[in-house]
């Protein structure tokens, strides 16, 4: 190896600890707030993905987690510091409402969809959702009818 590739090699090794350092460290400076970012997401699924009106509005309200955040930690969120224990509590949350395991499921869709979007635009270095666990949606039993109601 010669002493331009071992250079070479030294400062994209710095460069790249630099990048990410800086990433992490500055981010909530240079990066939007989590609200610019939920609407950049709309409208990437709305124009880029081509998805209807109505996932779009689920998907709004999927995203809803800020809210969570802001009654359950008293703050906005730092999306680059949001973690998967971060989101758990969400369904939680969802469920103290009253929400249904379709809607759970629902919400929760939104929101891995989210931050798989922020990891692929690289807005953030790791997708905190993707290690949560969707709930299963309820089993409905079969009704059966009588003899009698069959005539």
């Amino acid at each position: 190896m010669n002493k331009y590739t071992l250079y070479y090699c030294i400062f994209s090794s710095i460069f790249q600890f630099l990048k990410n350092y800086f990433w992490l460290t500055f981010c909530c400076i240079w990066i939007m707030n989590i609200e610019q970012l939920i609407i950049k997401f709309l409208v990437y699924c709305q124009s880029e993905k081509s998805y209807s009106h109505n996932t779009i509005i689920s998907y709004k309200y999927g995203l809803e987690f800020i809210s969570f955040f802001k009654e359950f930690y008293e703050a906005s969120p730092q999306i680059e510091c949001i973690e998967s224990e971060d989101i758990k509590p969400y369904l939680g949350w969802l469920d103290d409402k009253g929400y249904k395991r379709a809607t759970l499921k629902q919400r929760i869709s939104a929101v891995k969809s989210f931050f798989k979007y922020l990891k692929k635009k690289e807005i953030i270095v790791h997708n905190p959702a993707q290690a949560v666990l969707s709930p299963k949606k309820a089993k409905r039993l079969p009704q059966y009818i009588q003899k009698s109601e069959i005539l």
